[in-house]
């Protein structure tokens, strides 16, 4: 689920967007443009094995309720035993968690702004990723 619709969940609860959608229509179009901010990657098929590896990197690292290791991220840290069986590299979660966190905290501001800007009716602020 995308990071602004998760806080848009617990704010306003499961029917959001046509709550949303009822109290400014076209509101729910909107957020197709600040989806591109708050995404940190593609939608993607996640094996049962290394979703489980995802959730246990996020214990080790004691990563942010909202943090998701992408498909690449977990690519670094995954590694296989003799059996084939993937397994997690303590050291490599670490060093992965420390590259994308800056990234994340990025996306969770903004997707922050966005559910303010919407519980204050506030549908189309500009929404800028500073650079760098």
């Amino acid at each position: 689920m995308l990071l602004f619709a998760r806080l848009l969940q617990e704010t306003a609860g499961e029917d959001w967007a046509s709550l949303l959608q009822a109290r400014s229509p076209g509101a729910v179009e909107f957020i197709d443009r600040i989806q591109a901010f708050t995404i940190s990657f593609s939608r993607a098929r996640i094996c049962q094995p290394c979703n489980h590896l995802e959730h246990e990197g996020k214990i080790i690292t004691k990563a942010p309720k909202y943090f998701s290791f992408p498909p690449q991220g977990m690519r670094e840290f995954v590694i296989l035993d003799q059996a084939t069986r993937p397994l997690p590299s303590r050291p490599a979660i670490k060093a992965t968690y420390s590259r994308l966190l800056p990234d994340y905290h990025m996306r969770f501001n903004v997707a922050q702004q966005f559910v303010r800007n919407l519980e204050r009716g506030i549908f189309w602020a500009d929404y800028l990723i500073p650079c760098g």
